[in-house]
């Protein structure tokens, strides 16, 4: 569920208007239209008053948004972290400010067409990485160890029971 559906489904539950919330969070009701119809996103300041008026967590409003497994925000931060350097860091890579690549992480902005490239260029890794869509590409895996590959598609032809056997071990491992 998006972050919209979540405020049109908590707004319906407090049989609310677009009008009334909006009085109550400092907006116009057209701007909680703009929200509910994923036209538009709220700012972190708007964020945090929803959660207040709707006595929910931010993370309950942001789970789908910012912890989509593959959004660019996470794939970013993923990257990132496994090159083991900080936001400042590679915003300085790119040319700009460490608080850009905050917001890029937190998918709250999105990078200029030759940032994308410079991130492309620093990661190795392909285009498609960062823009790729769950629906779309969810069969595909980036595998930046071409020696692991094999392995990937032996998993695929064996049965249920032995992949989650497969997937448990390496569960374990990742935790250690």
């Amino acid at each position: 569920m998006t972050i919209g559906e979540k405020i049109l489904q908590l707004r319906k539950q407090n049989k609310w208007s677009q009008d009334y919330l909006g009085e109550q969070i400092g907006i116009y009701g057209r701007r909680v239209s703009l929200y509910e119809n994923s036209k538009s996103i709220p700012s972190t300041e708007t964020i945090q008053k929803l959660a207040e008026v709707f006595e929910v967590s931010i993370d309950y409003l942001l789970d789908s948004y910012i912890n989509t497994e593959l959004s660019f925000g996470k794939k970013l931060a993923k990257l990132r972290r496994e090159k083991g350097i900080t936001q400042d860091e590679l915003g300085e890579l790119v040319g700009v400010h460490g608080r850009s690549i905050g917001k890029y992480e937190i998918n709250q902005s999105f990078p200029t067409r030759n940032t994308l490239k410079k991130l492309i260029e620093i990661f190795e890794v392909p285009a498609e990485y960062f823009l790729s869509d769950i629906s779309e590409n969810i069969d595909k895996i980036y595998v930046t160890d071409q020696s692991l590959l094999p392995y990937i598609e032996k998993l695929n032809e064996l049965d249920e029971d032995s992949k989650k056997l497969v997937l448990g071990i390496i569960d374990k491992l990742w935790r250690r």
